[in-house]
């Protein structure tokens, strides 16, 4: 993935949202994205050795400077009652 692509992330401080930041093994992540299956335009028939690179390569761009931020670990599935725990009062799902 190109580094200029993606979502601007400039607007986000602004909506009171949680950043919820998932971690899982580099490996992990790319065996779960190449088990998908998509529309074939988003040309995701790319080989294992690049989508890891490409996980490996994003990675190294580090973690988005959001505050309030959830670090959730998902090499296993997350417990959600914990994780709706961490987040801040006030940033609770309205009525």
């Amino acid at each position: 993935m190109p580094s200029d692509s993606g979502t601007p992330t400039e607007w986000l401080p602004r909506q009171g949202l949680v950043h919820v930041h998932c971690v899982c093994p580099p490996e992990l992540a790319a065996a779960r994205f190449l088990r998908r299956i998509r529309h074939p335009g988003h040309r995701d028939s790319r080989t294992s050795y690049e989508v890891l690179a490409s996980i490996r390569e994003v990675e190294e761009w580090g973690i988005l400077d959001l505050e309030p931020r959830v670090d959730v670990n998902t090499s296993d599935e997350p417990d959600l009652q914990d994780l709706l725990r961490q987040i801040p009062s006030g940033f609770t799902t309205p009525p």
